[in-house]
């Protein structure tokens, strides 16, 4: 029995140094905001460099935040990760130019893995195309909108800077697998559900949101799991 007792012992030991020498994927979300304090987000936050650019709290007062987190959360699964919360967005859902590109220079010099943003605009910006030109090892996993327009023709931002090979688009599906009818489209893009999403928000609440900004989170939570499973440095 002892005998058997050691060799589960050692399997467990050897898994869990295994699960150590995984890398800390690390993502930043700029988008609402989070209440750092969330429970639900306990295990799940950096322990550092979350930055509030708004007149409001860090807390998330409008919902969108909270809501993508939740969903990259759910998709990350077991993966060794953590959230850097980057607010430039107040609770009427407006956020301007200035403040989001402060938002994106915090999280590249802060050398994340993966960059959430489930926004965007028709605004064409030299910094931010700069920023991410200029840090090809992230990831910045961007939705394309939802007014069922071409992005190659009627452009949005960042999601439209084709020739970026670290942008990922992210278009949204509904549950059958078809094209979502608001979601925007273009060519080299992924596709993932974003109708109807169940996912977290403000309050201890949940509730369901729809749109290419929660399929963004649910492409950025995949490729959590991906970039985990095919490391094997920790990364500090």
């Amino acid at each position: 029995m002892f005998k058997y007792l050691f060799i589960i012992l050692l399997i467990l030991s050897s898994a869990i140094a295994e699960n150590n020498s995984k890398k800390l994927i690390k993502i930043a979300i700029i988008d609402t905001g989070l209440n750092l304090e969330d429970p639900r987000f306990k295990f799940h936050l950096c322990k550092e460099g979350h930055t509030n650019y708004t007149r409001e709290s860090i807390e998330d007062k409008h919902g969108h935040g909270t809501h993508v987190a939740g969903t990259i959360v759910e998709n990350a699964g077991n993966s060794n990760f953590c959230l850097v919360i980057l607010k430039h967005v107040e609770a009427d859902g407006l956020g301007d130019l200035y403040n989001y590109l402060r938002a994106l220079n915090k999280a590249v010099n802060l050398g994340v893995d993966i960059v959430n943003i489930s926004g965007g605009g028709t605004y064409y910006s030299e910094i931010e195309k700069h920023l991410i030109k200029t840090h090809p090892n992230i990831l910045f996993i961007a939705a394309v909108g939802n007014e069922n327009k071409n992005i190659e023709d009627f452009p949005f931002y960042p999601a439209s800077y084709f020739e970026l090979p670290n942008v990922i688009r992210v278009g949204s599906l509904l549950h059958d697998g078809k094209k979502a009818p608001s979601s925007n489209f273009s060519k080299n893009m992924a596709w993932e559900v974003g109708d109807n999403i169940y996912s977290t928000l403000p309050d201890g609440k949940f509730g369901y949101m729809s749109g290419s900004s929660m399929a963004t989170g649910v492409k950025t939570g995949k490729m959590v799991r991906k970039l985990y499973e095919n490391s094997n440095i920790k990364h500090y």
